[in-house]
Order: structure tokens, then sequence, then C-alpha cells
């Protein structure tokens, strides 16, 4: 969710509980880390200006 000053927040919801063993399992998991790492760079369109003038 993006405020008006343009802050980028994160909501988020508890679905499952997992151990430890499987968080680090996700976590090495190729798909997953790539998703993540497609978020967290500053040219995914979720973050560009243009993100905000969409309907």
């Amino acid at each position: 969710m993006r405020d008006p000053f343009g802050n980028v927040w994160w909501i988020q919801t508890r679905i499952e509980d997992v151990t430890m063993e499987e968080m680090e399992r996700r976590m090495t998991d190729p798909v997953f880390a790539a998703a993540m790492e497609y978020m967290q760079r500053p040219e995914t369109a979720f973050f560009s200006p243009a993100a905000d003038a969409r309907p």
C-alpha cells in the first residue's frame, strides 16, 4: 500500500505456523527467492510513480 506521501507500507497476516526448518527451506527455494528479489528492486512497477497513476 502506498500512502499519499509515496511511502510503501507492507500489510501482512499470519497464514500458518511453520517450523524453523521449514522457514529455512522456503528461504532457499529459488522461486520464493526470485519473487522476493523482484519486489525489492526499486524499478519494480509497484514502486514507480506510474503505479500511482493506475486506475
